[in-house]
């Protein structure tokens, strides 16, 4: 544990060679770019957007910076002295040594390719100063990605089960931050009143949802995560869908469906529920 912690892109490489092969970053990051395609396809088609913000919404889209399985660069360790019979004093000196790299940050560019986490890291996360997400190689594995599966398999799970890590750059938070993470006011007063009233059709929606018998879901409390979640399912599956038009799916991808990948369009898509009964038991 505290090697991970200290030394995280040491092990980095180890790992991303050991679990996370080029052929599996590829097909998840094509995976990756269908959805964005999709937002990009929604983001053109509102009606009640004001034109100016639906512009630097799909900029900002545009700009958005989504790293698959591992960074661009590891971070040097050259200035980390660790001794094989000093523990305390190893600690001690990797934080004084991550202080210093902070500090030596200031006055610099934002490095808006720069990773959070580490390969081995089992989770994902969205960094809104940046306008970046980061998913992790450890978390693209089974049973969130898998590049033996189906297609289908891996939309449901990893297109829709980290639904949340996208959606903050469209909803509350990210209406306030522009494409390179500066503060500004990104929705127009109408726009944003119109985004208003449809959120609380499905606050309302989930405050019919009850876990117990005596306790409700309070839907204004889970908005963003349910937002999140919504919009995530739909655009996974909409993902999924472009994903066959091009005929870009990993090997296999369609036996899920009972077809090939020599069958036509209609054949895969008239034969789309059992794809749809294995969303679900992924979410």
């Amino acid at each position: 544990m505290a090697v991970d912690s200290e030394l995280g892109d040491a092990i980095g490489p180890i790992y991303a060679r050991r679990y996370f092969s080029p052929q599996a970053k590829a097909e998840a990051e094509a995976l990756v770019a269908h959805i964005i395609a999709v937002y990009r396809e929604r983001l053109g088609a509102l009606s009640w957007m004001a034109p100016a913000t639906k512009a630097e919404a799909i900029a900002k889209l545009n700009a958005l910076y989504v790293g698959v399985g591992y960074g661009e660069s590891w971070h040097d360790y050259s200035g980390y002295q660790v001794k094989p019979d000093d523990i305390f004093g190893n600690r001690l000196r990797g934080r004084l040594f991550y202080y210093q790299t902070n500090v030596a940050r200031i006055g610099r560019p934002v490095n808006r390719k720069e990773w959070s986490m580490t390969p081995q890291t089992v989770n994902a996360v969205n960094l809104p100063l940046q306008n970046a997400l980061n998913f992790p190689a450890a978390i693209l594995q089974p049973p969130f990605y898998d590049p033996a599966a189906p297609a289908a398999a891996n939309y449901g799970a990893i297109g829709a089960h980290h639904r949340p890590r996208d959606q903050p750059h469209l909803r509350y938070g990210g209406q306030r931050l522009r494409r390179q993470g500066a503060h500004a006011r990104l929705v127009d007063t109408v726009g944003f009143a119109h985004f208003r009233a449809s959120t609380a059709k499905l606050a309302a929606q989930y405050d019919t949802y009850k876990p117990f018998p005596d306790l409700s879901v309070n839907g204004k409390q889970t908005l963003a995560e349910d937002i999140a979640d919504v919009a995530g399912v739909s655009a996974a599956y909409d993902g999924y869908h472009a994903a066959l038009k091009r005929q870009q799916c990993p090997s296999g991808a369609w036996n899920l469906l009972g077809t090939s990948n020599s069958s036509s369009p209609s054949d895969r898509t008239g034969r789309l529920s059992r794809g749809l009964r294995l969303f679900a038991s992924r979410l």
